[in-house]
C-alpha cells in the first residue's frame, strides 16, 4: 500500500517537472531509472516467494501422509493397565503406524530457511517413537518405574508435536 503511494508521487513528480522542462520524451527515458528500485525489491522477494512456495507445498505433503495413516485406538494410561496383552497390541499397531509415517516424512525436502524447525519435528516423533517403544516394553515387563518414564517423555514429545503441527498447517500430523 505504502509502496503504491510512493510509486504514485515518485511518477507524479516526475509527471511534473516533465511538462515543466517540456520534455515527455525526456521523461520516457527515465523511467527505467524511476523503476529500477522497485524492481530490485521484487527481484529480491522473488526467492522469498518460492522458499514460501516450496514449504507449502512440504506442509500439504506431510499433511496428506499423516492423513493416509488415521489415529488408532491408542490412549497413554496414567499407569500399568490391568490388560496389559491388549494394551501392548494397540501400540505395537500405532508403533506401526507412526514408522511408516516416519518413513515417509523424513523423505520430503524443506526449502533451507524450513530445515531446522522440520528437523526438529521429525526428531520429536523419532524420540515418541522410543518412549512408545519403551512404554510397550515397561508394560510387558510390568516396570511402573519404565512405564512412567516413558510416558512423561511421550507426553512432552506429543505437545510439542501437536503445537508445531497445528501451527504450520499440519493438523493431520498432530500425534
Amino acid at each position: 500500500m505504502i509502496n503504491g503511494h510512493v510509486l504514485a508521487a515518485v511518477v507524479g513528480t516526475a509527471v511534473l517537472v516533465a511538462a515543466a522542462t517540456g520534455g515527455i520524451a525526456d521523461f520516457r527515458s527515465q523511467l527505467p531509472d524511476i523503476r529500477k528500485p522497485f524492481n530490485e525489491v521484487n527481484d529480491a522477494l522473488k526467492g522469498t516467494q518460492e522458499r514460501e512456495r516450496q514449504w507449502a507445498h512440504v506442509v500439504k505433503e506431510a499433511d496428506s501422509i499423516c492423513a493416509r495413516y488415521p489415529q488408532g485406538r491408542f490412549v497413554l494410561k496414567p499407569a500399568l493397565p490391568p490388560n496389559r496383552a491388549q494394551y501392548v497390541h494397540t501400540i505395537r499397531i500405532e508403533l506401526d503406524r507412526e514408522g511408516a509415517i516416519q518413513s515417509e516424512l523424513v523423505v520430503l525436502q524443506p526449502p533451507a530457511n524450513y530445515v531446522r524447525p522440520y528437523s526438529l519435528l521429525l526428531h520429536n516423533r523419532q524420540v515418541a517413537l522410543a518412549a512408545l517403544e519403551r512404554l510397550q516394553s515397561a508394560t510387558k515387563e510390568k516396570s511402573k518405574e519404565d512405564y512412567v518414564t516413558a510416558a512423561r517423555v511421550l507426553t512432552q514429545r506429543t505437545r510439542s508435536i501437536h503445537t508445531y503441527a497445528a501451527s504450520v498447517g499440519m493438523p493431520a500430523c498432530a500425534l
